[in-house]
């Protein structure tokens, strides 16, 4: 130590026996190469990456296996070079027990790299102290470095430090809980690369000191960095400082209290204090990555425990069964099997040994039961307040002990349950051996539950009220446009009440082609609002389908009729827009007599045209009204409309037929009108059939609801029509 530090201590704390000279009296090992390599998609918090490698694709060491998935995650690289033999879900190293997708290699045995270099030779720069911030974190992240004291927190994450200035960095080298001995080796052994990694962290960071915090129980590290810093010319401006062993003077809230005498405020972070905690693991692993190119494939990891003949600690590839370790460590089961994954206070028993090693496995401990005993069923609290006494986060254990047992997760959470660090003190001491910290944790994820649910059903609110407020503005503007169109009706109704009636004239041709025009705007028109009302149920279905995941299949084949249909009104338009201009423009010419327009028998005629497309309109608003169409209140205006052209039609024959000027037929003339009848009417029956095949054509290309219904509707269009031939043709042979 190179700089005066003075010392401070925090409340609470304990005393376990280190149980540590069973596994740091020999140097770290490397494991050999299992059989496989499980590598868990999730071994850091935040979200989990993605595979970009497929099942039998061949990968080198080194590779990158597994993307990192939005900002809060990190990469996957192959610890070895082999064959992906599978990607599925299997159990991972969790208190839960639960499964995750992992990745699975199988080493061919030929350790062989991928290209990979440092990152200043990379840039192309002379000196390391040149390379940007950026480039730095960049490379941090793409080498999958988390925080290897045991959260596993994405090191690049923590290093973006915001509005924050931070002017201390400290490295954490505690390693106070029982038996764990990884960061102590690693501090003997690789001392260089811890310092160098405490000066890249400092570049990125621009702190003004940087303190490594080691307890004392570990004089080797102190003297092993302390040499390092020599060879690196940092005697003066990092400083390693040695701390009383007290357990969890590890815990990054405790060592930061101990160290600088600032404490860390409730629900806050280091970085606000102008302070970045990170492990000496971390800190040699980025010296690797950003000087060396490697990615993060392996760790340090210590084995003991009584029922391991040889105690000691490997440097294990990640995704290593633990049952491979054990069998390296000449593991020997005992009755009551157990494997403590980390250390007696804050580890967590494994379900099975087929389990991988991940990042943030520091430690793997297989005791007998005499060595640690099995919990005995909790008694009673006594109200001792040992747990409080011994709490280093200055909490009330035993309040939210009873707290959490009543769910009462409210209160919990107001008496700073997220402040607890789980390590386990307060359950230490506890006379009744309540497993206190379980039942912290247990709170934690209810409440972590209940903030989802509430954040899920806010969003599902704000969807809800966004296609409420949608469609209501839908319905108010299809409203404004069927009033439009309402009254532009009965404007064209009354101009046309107020023509003066022409008197019988020979027909022109202008006169004998008006109806065939007239025919063909109507057909248009009426095809124009058919694809309107198709292109406003198709935008509700494809809304609908982009609100659903589950419809999601279905949105390219929407958007597609969506444009057919746009692109059909679109020619519909310019088609009723020439017709009307040609009829505009036609020229005026004569053409064959058909007799008098006023006669009884064309009067009749046309009240019987006016009758049967009134019958086809009234059918189509039962069809309309029966599917809940959108088009019933303009089809409700058509039949409203052809009613009255009806009356007007009938009003005028019966006139015609008082008026006299009808002479009586005679036999020969009277079939004559039968069969001119019949023959219209015909002709008029193939055109409903056209319309009739033509709309349910457009509904099977925009997949409507009202397939099946305009069916049915053409079907009895066709059976009248088969009549009508049927009674022609009689007609004619008589």
């Amino acid at each position: 130590m190179t700089h005066l530090i003075q010392l401070h201590e925090f409340d609470g704390g304990i005393h376990p026996p280190e149980n540590k000279r069973q596994s740091n009296s020999r140097p770290i090992r490397k494991a050999s190469l299992p059989a496989e390599l499980v590598l868990p998609l999730h071994q850091h918090i935040g979200a989990p990456a993605n595979p970009v490698v497929a099942v039998g694709d061949s990968v080198l060491k080194g590779q990158v296996i597994a993307e990192p998935e939005g900002f809060v995650s990190a990469p996957l690289h192959a610890p070895t070079s082999g064959k992906i033999s599978a990607i599925e879900a299997r159990q991972v190293p969790h208190a839960s027990g639960l499964s995750e997708t992992c990745i699975v290699i199988e080493p061919d045995g030929e350790e062989t790299w991928a290209e990979h270099q440092g990152l200043c030779d990379a840039l192309g720069l002379e000196h390391c102290d040149d390379i940007p911030k950026e480039k730095l974190i960049e490379r941090i992240r793409d080498c999958g470095i988390a925080g290897m004291g045991g959260a596993g927190f994405p090191t690049a994450v923590k290093l973006h430090t915001g509005q924050h200035n931070i002017d201390t960095l400290i490295l954490n080298g505690a390693e106070c809980e029982p038996y764990i001995t990884a960061d102590d080796m690693l501090m003997r052994e690789h001392a260089s690369e811890v310092i160098r990694g405490a000066q890249i962290l400092l570049q990125i960071l621009g702190a003004e000191r940087c303190l490594i915090g080691v307890e004392d129980n570990k004089p080797e590290a102190i003297a092993a960095l302390e040499d390092a810093l020599v060879q690196h010319n940092e005697e003066h401006h990092i400083d390693v400082v040695t701390i009383p062993t007290k357990y969890p003077s590890g815990g990054e809230k405790q060592l930061i209290q101990i160290l600088t005498g600032k404490e860390v405020p409730s629900g806050g972070i280091p970085a606000s204090l102008g302070i970045v905690c990170q492990n000496v693991g971390t800190a040699a692993a980025i010296a690797d990555a950003v000087d060396l190119g490697r990615p993060l494939i392996s760790r340090i990891t210590t084995v003991t425990g009584d029922a391991v003949r040889d105690k000691g600690n490997w440097e294990v590839l990640l995704g290593t069964p633990v049952s491979h370790l054990l069998s390296l460590s000449g593991y020997r089961p005992a009755k009551r099997e157990r494997v403590v994954m980390g250390g007696p206070m804050m580890g967590f028993a494994l379900p099975t040994t087929g389990l991988p090693v991940v990042k943030t496995t520091n430690c793997l401990l297989a005791p007998t039961d005499k060595e640690l005993p099995t919990n005995n069923p909790a008694m009673a609290c006594i109200r001792c307040g040992l747990c409080a006494d011994a709490c280093p986060a200055d909490l009330l254990p035993q309040q939210l002990y009873w707290f959490s047992k009543a769910q009462e997760f409210d209160k919990a959470e107001q008496h700073n349950l997220f402040d607890c660090i789980e390590c386990g003190a307060c359950s230490y001491v506890c006379p009744s051996e309540i497993p206190l910290v379980q039942y912290y944790r247990f709170s934690k994820g209810a409440i972590r539950e209940e903030r989802a649910a509430a954040e899920k059903a806010e969003q599902a609110r704000i969807r809800y009220e966004a296609r409420i407020e949608r469609q209501e503005r839908e319905k108010a503007e299809k409203e404004a446009k069927r009033k439009a169109r309402a009254e532009a009706a009965a404007k064209a109704q009354s101009a046309k009440k107020e023509a003066p009636i022409a008197k019988a004239a020979p027909a022109t041709e202008s006169t004998a082609t008006e109806p065939t025009t007239d025919a063909d705007l109507e057909k248009l028109q009426k095809q124009l609002s058919a694809a309107q009302a198709a292109v406003a149920k198709t935008k509700e279905k494809l809304e609908a389908a982009r609100e659903n995941p589950e419809m999601a299949d279905k949105i390219p084949a929407f958007e597609s009729a969506l444009t057919k249909t746009q692109d059909k009104i679109k020619t519909l338009a310019k088609e009723i827009a020439a017709a009307k201009k040609a009829a505009k423009a036609a020229p005026a010419a004569t053409g064959p007599d058909k007799g008098d327009p006023n006669s009884p028998e064309r009067l009749q005629k046309k009240w019987e045209t006016a009758a049967a497309r009134l019958d086809t309109a009234r059918k189509r608003l039962e069809d309309a009204e029966a599917e809940g169409a959108d088009t019933v209140d303009a089809l409700r205006t058509g039949v409203e409309k052809q009613e009255s052209r009806v009356a007007e039609a009938k009003a005028a024959y019966e006139a015609a037929l008082k008026s006299g000027t009808d002479n009586k037929p005679t036999e020969a003339t009277a079939t004559k009108p039968d069969a001119e009848q019949l023959q219209k009417k015909l002709l008029a029956q193939k055109d409903r059939v056209e319309k009739a095949r033509e709309r349910l054509e457009m509904a099977r290309a925009e997949k409507l609801d009202s397939v099946d219904a305009l069916e049915k509707a053409l079907n009895k269009q066709l059976e009248k029509l088969a009549a009508f031939e049927a009674q022609t043709s009689t007609t004619g042979e008589v």
